[in-house]
């Protein structure tokens, strides 16, 4: 598994050097967020079938308009952490792991009032799967597993509204699936986000 300050600084680096900057801060320019993703969660385990649980993903995310309106570039940095209960056919276990990413949203107009931002991007993942087990019918340990740590690829996919919460911020409501290529985790569910612009 990847060390966790390999993500912050990979994330910190994206805040200064990942998107181009001009003069024009009204086309171009920066807005900040921190969010909570709250959904269904389960694993792709190489070794057998698993249960899903429910999950609250925090994140943090840089997003940079560029000179077309209505379209920006991201990157996002959250952290995931869920257990899953193990039976004679799933296999039980606790996941935690940090996704670092990036991507690019496009803003359609519903209505005057109501734009939906579409999303999507790529990420890499780096999750441990720990205390992994099976039991038998009657609650007793069948079998055991080791650990495993996987960093892998993945692709995310959102949609967003917005809402003016006074003049530097907005809060935000939205839906997400993020998966990962391999045998990781994957996740969908709503998302409430508070930006600064």
């Amino acid at each position: 598994m990847i060390k966790p300050q390999t993500f912050y600084m990979l994330y910190v680096v994206s805040a200064f050097f990942a998107f181009p900057v001009t003069a024009d801060s009204e086309v171009n320019k920066f807005t900040y967020s921190v969010y909570a993703k709250e959904g269904g969660y389960s694993v792709n385990d190489p070794d057998g079938n698993t249960d899903s649980n429910s999950a609250v993903v925090p994140g943090v995310k840089i997003n940079y308009d560029l000179p077309r309106r209505g379209q920006r570039i991201f990157s996002y940095l959250e952290y995931t952490s869920f257990d899953l209960d193990g039976n004679n056919k799933n296999i039980a276990q606790d996941v935690a792991g940090y996704t670092f990413g990036g991507g690019y949203e496009y803003r359609i107009p519903l209505s005057r009032q109501v734009k939906v931002w579409l999303g999507a991007g790529l990420s890499v993942n780096s999750f441990s799967f720990g205390d992994r087990y099976q039991t038998t019918y009657d609650g007793y340990l069948e079998r055991d597993f080791p650990n495993r740590d996987e960093t892998l690829l993945g692709a995310n996919f959102t949609a967003d509204t917005y809402f003016d919460v006074g003049a530097n911020w907005a809060l935000g409501l939205g839906a997400y699936w993020d998966t990962t290529f391999g045998d990781g985790v994957e996740g969908y569910g709503l998302k409430l986000t508070l930006l600064k612009k």
